[in-house]
């Protein structure tokens, strides 16, 4: 496969949504690891960087480790040791190591370094040290789109691209075996070039077409692609032999590329060079011309057939007839679309051509033109690959249910996911769930899509759900994350007035506390004096009521809350006093019409602490629905502060001085 000219472009970012079904056939294949021959890194010396921690041969190494394989008679020398074979391998997913090579030509020395997700074995190959790359073919095509196709190409140019590359990798899996991997790194299989996170259009593009093919009668199609195809697609029985009829000849309006260097000049002697250096002619052999007469095209205006006349070995003219792809490879062109004339007193032939490679399956420039046109990868797919069908080898967790997001102790959490996938008996699903960012029940898989859980303890959670392929060697595949709460039934704590005394004719604001539920309560008041019911509200998200006495004396409230999570209820009930609208003690002449006639103090019960607190209330030191009669700890309090007002000794006992204060 070619890459394709790199040209800036904008970045196209609209989103798709193709529903898709599992093509299960493939499954394994497209589960198990890639090995990948990196034939370009191949070389007598290799410097390897583990950005991040790996075991090398088993020893691990942090991260940041550097090590140099030296090639030594048919071994390799690491560390002074003599390996048949070195491994590394990551201790986490998604560190690399870097690879570090010197090419040494007449001229110059190049370094070339690479990132490389995944696995590597270091093994020698036709006496050079060479690296395989294992890994998931989506981490693979990471490495494969930008350097097949420009990362500057719009969003879904690149997607197409993905799914083109993949359909590749997956229908020639093993095109390799003999040599020990699958496919290798060079324009013999797709270039790969290893991980750049900077390419960060083409990952997205591959993570975005995640598992998803191109079928045609139920097997995944040879998805060729170029360049360029000069305005019509090519069909694949002019180019090789297989008549593939998903890859039909047709116009393509979106591809309008021109060579750059048209008009292409060649004299004799260069085209007699390049014959040789393309194996068309030997070293013994000579051109001598184009048989102009000869050229047929046919329907894509390629052409499809073309003599050649030269000298043999025996000085005898001869013919040679390129067919297929040879009018482009025999003389070095970018393409079979070209018209060809020749001028005689310059002996010099001159060809004008268009397209870029052998024009089959999708085009690169013109699915960027379509992108940029709007068109979506499967458009663009559709278009390419004529009649096949967009399938998906993953499966998609589209969502997953609960059946509630607040759920009281002791009640079950039930979760049902929904999976897009044909082949539901393929799918794991696993479960998690964390509080407080621990784990308290860990991921466990199972074929059982159903997952309950009996929830005892209140507070904020996170289930995480995940599905993976029986075949697939990751984590997960997709993986869903819910929040929800869990919460203790509610109870009313108590009732509070926003005044210590309670006045006959004011208004006082009374507020229900509660603790536990769900969040969602909805409360209820009822006030009643000497049990007749003299102000109601039935239930609302409110918890504050203002009521109005109109007569002094004591009124009982009784209030009531429920959850619209659960199917309990809570009540709460307690009494408060009424006094008429005098904030003095007023009327209080003496001790003796105080009708206390002992020292009150804390534990202390009867009619004179009744009293007392009577006169707190009055007073604004004590809430009215306090009095009872008990010396209580509120009943200390109030009588503190009153002394500590009155410059008297804050002691909270009740003695002759606190009382003459009080009728003062």
């Amino acid at each position: 496969m070619k890459k394709a000219l790199s040209i800036f472009l904008i970045t196209c970012m609209f989103l798709l949504y193709i529903p898709v079904k599992v093509f299960a056939n493939f499954s394994l294949t497209y589960y198990e690891p890639f090995k990948i021959g990196l034939e370009s890194m191949a070389s007598n010396q290799i410097l390897v960087t583990l950005n991040g921690d790996y075991k090398v041969n088993e020893i691990l190494m942090p991260s940041g480790t550097k090590l140099t394989l030296l090639l030594s008679n048919d071994l390799i020398l690491l560390n002074e040791n003599l390996y048949q074979i070195v491994k590394i391998t990551p201790i986490n997913n998604n560190t690399t190591v870097t690879l570090t090579i010197t090419i040494q030509t007449e001229s110059e020395s190049k370094t070339i370094s690479r990132k490389y997700l995944g696995s590597l074995d270091f093994v020698v190959k036709n006496n050079l040290i060479l690296p395989i790359n294992t890994l998931d073919i989506e981490d693979y095509l990471k490495g494969v789109v930008p350097y097949e196709m420009s990362d500057s190409f719009p969003l879904e140019a690149l997607k197409a691209q993905a799914v083109a590359a993949r359909c590749y990798a997956l229908s020639n899996k093993g095109k390799h075996k003999q040599q020990g991997y699958d496919l290798c790194d060079t324009i013999h299989c797709q270039v790969y070039g290893g991980y750049d996170e900077n390419k960060k259009n083409s990952i997205r593009a591959v993570e975005e077409t995640k598992g998803i093919i191109l079928t045609y009668n139920g097997k995944i199609i040879s998805a060729y692609f170029s360049a360029s195809n000069g305005g019509f697609t090519e069909a694949s029985k002019n180019i090789w032999s297989a008549d593939l009829p998903y890859l039909k000849v047709k116009k393509d309006d979106f591809d309008d590329y021109k060579w750059l260097e048209n008009p292409v000049k060649l004299t004799s002697q260069d085209i007699d060079k390049r014959l040789k250096q393309n194996k068309i002619l030997s070293d013994n052999e000579k051109f001598l011309r184009i048989d102009l007469n000869s050229i047929q095209k046919n329907e894509s205006n390629k052409i499809s057939k073309l003599n050649i006349v030269y000298l043999n070995s025996n000085g005898i003219e001869s013919t040679k007839t390129l067919i297929k792809e040879q009018p482009r490879t025999a003389f070095s062109l970018r393409s079979t679309m070209y018209d060809i004339t020749y001028d005689v007193l310059r002996d010099e032939y001159t060809f004008i051509g268009q397209g870029y490679g052998h024009g089959v399956g999708l085009s690169q420039i013109g699915a960027k033109n379509r992108a940029y046109k709007g068109q979506k990868f499967n458009q663009i797919l559709l278009f390419y690959y004529d009649g096949v069908k967009i399938e998906s080898l993953t499966s998609k967790l589209n969502s997953v249910n609960i059946n509630k997001d607040k759920i009281l102790i002791g009640e079950e959490l039930t979760v049902n996911p929904i999976v897009n996938s044909e082949n539901i008996n393929e799918i794991l699903f696993g479960y998690e769930i964390l509080k407080n960012g621990q784990v308290i029940e860990p991921l466990r898989y199972s074929n059982n899509a159903t997952f309950k859980y009996l929830l005892n303890s209140p507070g904020e959670y996170i289930l995480k759900t995940y599905i993976k392929n029986i075949y697939s060697t990751k984590e997960f595949d997709d993986c869903k994350e819910i929040k929800f709460t869990v919460f203790s039934p509610a109870k009313i704590t108590n009732i509070i007035f926003d005044k210590n005394a309670i006045y006959q004719n004011k208004p006082v604001s009374i507020t229900i506390a509660t603790s536990g539920g769900s969040g969602e309560l909805q409360y209820k008041i009822d006030i009643l004096k000497n049990n007749v019911l003299v102000y109601s509200q039935d239930f609302t998200i409110n918890k504050t009521f203002i009521f109005t006495p109109k007569d002094i004396g004591e009124y009982t409230v009784k209030t009531t809350i429920k959850d619209n999570n659960a199917p309990y209820e809570s009540n709460f009930e307690t009494k408060f006093n009424v006094i008429s609208n005098v904030a003095t003690t007023r009327g209080y002449t003496n001790l003796q019409s105080l009708n206390i006639n002992r020292v009150l103090k804390k534990g202390m019960k009867g009619q004179d602490v009744k009293n007392l607190q009577n006169i707190l209330v009055r007073l604004g030191y004590l809430k009215s629905n306090s009095v009872t009669g008990y010396f209580g700890p509120q009943t200390e309090a109030a009588v503190k502060s009153f002394q500590k007002a009155k410059g008297l000794k804050p002691d909270g006992i009740v003695g002759k001085n606190t009382l003459l204060k009080l009728i003062g």
